[in-house]
């Protein structure tokens, strides 16, 4: 579709505390500002492969209801990664990988829109999407950064 996006930073916590706050949906929903409500779904409440769950967002501009994610990847404490189903296709990938740095973790956000519905590019006619989704992704990198120093402070 060719929207990527990569952000990357320190995050002062184990990669094992990352990957927990990266992989529990309902604690996205507290630090992610992308997230407003999550909720597992078909009876799981906790982060597999191929576990689904829906997100509720608004966007700035315009509201979208209730999205459903499926996990593709969940490989503690390397790599955890989602994608947006929208009208039975996969239209976006999440994907944060995670490497010991120091007494940290560097954390890298991927973001890949791999479907575009026809009213979608018609938003992007109206605004920079590309700035959009970068700022968006250095907003959750800050709030995951954030979560991570409330997690050890406790």
């Amino acid at each position: 579709m060719g929207h990527e996006h990569r952000v990357e930073g320190t995050v002062e916590a184990s990669p094992e505390v990352v990957y927990g706050l990266i992989s529990d949906i309902d604690a996205q929903a507290r630090w992610n500002p992308a997230f407003d409500e999550t909720e597992w779904i078909d009876g799981v409440d906790k982060a597999e492969k191929g576990a689904r769950f829906l997100v509720w967002n608004v966007d700035a501009r315009f509201d979208w209801s209730v999205d459903t994610c499926t996990v593709v990847a969940c490989e503690a404490p390397k790599a955890f990664s989602f994608v947006r189903v929208h009208h039975d296709r996969d239209a976006a990938r999440w994907t944060y990988t995670l490497e010991p740095q120091g007494s940290g973790t560097h954390v890298t956000i991927d973001f890949e829109v791999l479907y575009e519905p026809p009213y979608e590019r018609i938003k992007g006619i109206f605004r920079d999407v590309q700035r959009d989704a970068d700022r968006a992704a250095e907003r959750i990198m800050a709030g995951l950064q954030a979560a991570a120093r409330q997690h050890t402070a406790a």
